[in-house]
């Protein structure tokens, strides 16, 4: 009988590949990142909770809680759903991915000041009433805003804007008719309460003849504004009302 003492060549390659194959062999396949939802870009960069707020994959209720935030948490703004119903932020991880929390002014509030810091050259009314208004913490709301000056009469006609944590989510006449892109551009910078607030810090600071204003006595916001940049200077006066103000949920 013929005994072996050394392994046949070929059985050694065999248990060489074997053995680089499992020294090689990933235990589990690397799973791919998710493809980030679209979103829309927003002027806001951080939010505050009002009260406990679940982090969602998606931006509905139908994707699954990742996470929870607590109340009087801030987060870091990365875009605005689609639908304009969800914020995506920050992850929990700190990366950018599908990490969705609710705009609902009930449970989330923008942490963007509608203007630069109140500053001493800033009347005692205006940053009061600014205040009065930022206490109030109202997310989503609807106002009508009519402006009258030497314009276009497409410009001068009243507006209804709906606002959600300071952004515009719709704008139409009060008649009902909707705005052309071009008549929209007519309302650029004073279609919300947080614009003319600054419209009206802007002209304080820019040093107009004229910049005066009337509140509201509950919420703060302008009511009534009348600037003219120049007295020396004909038909530069606007003036602008706000009425049918409603906090909406």
């Amino acid at each position: 009988m013929r005994i072996l003492t050394q392994p046949h060549p070929r059985l050694c390659v065999i248990i060489t590949l074997l053995l680089v194959s499992v020294f090689y062999a990933s235990p589990t396949q690397a799973q791919p990142t998710p493809a980030l939802i679209p979103v829309y870009p927003t002027s806001v960069r951080v939010i505050h909770t009002l009260t406990p707020v679940n982090i969602r994959r998606g931006p509905s209720v139908a994707y699954r809680i990742i996470d929870t935030l607590t109340a009087a948490q801030t987060v870091q703004v990365t875009g605005l759903s689609r639908n304009r119903l969800w914020w995506r932020i920050r992850c929990p991880d700190g990366t950018i991915g599908n990490c969705f929390v609710s705009a609902n002014g009930r449970y989330t509030k923008s942490g963007v000041a509608p203007t630069s810091p109140p500053s001493p050259n800033l009347p005692t009314s205006y940053v009061q009433n600014l205040q009065k208004w930022q206490s109030k913490r109202i997310g989503h709301y609807q106002v009508q805003i009519q402006r009258s000056c030497y314009c276009v009469p497409d410009a001068t006609k009243p507006i209804v804007v709906e606002v959600l944590g300071g952004n515009v989510l719709q704008m139409r006449y009060a008649d009902g008719s909707t705005l052309s892109s071009t008549n929209a551009a007519y309302f650029a910078g004073i279609s919300s309460i947080e614009q003319l607030f600054t419209l009206i810090a802007n002209g304080i600071r820019a040093g107009y003849t004229r910049v005066e204003v009337t509140y509201d006595p509950v919420y703060g916001f302008p009511q009534q504004i009348t600037t003219d940049q120049d007295r020396m200077i004909a038909d530069d006066e606007a003036y602008y009302t706000l009425s049918q103000f409603r906090v909406l949920p």
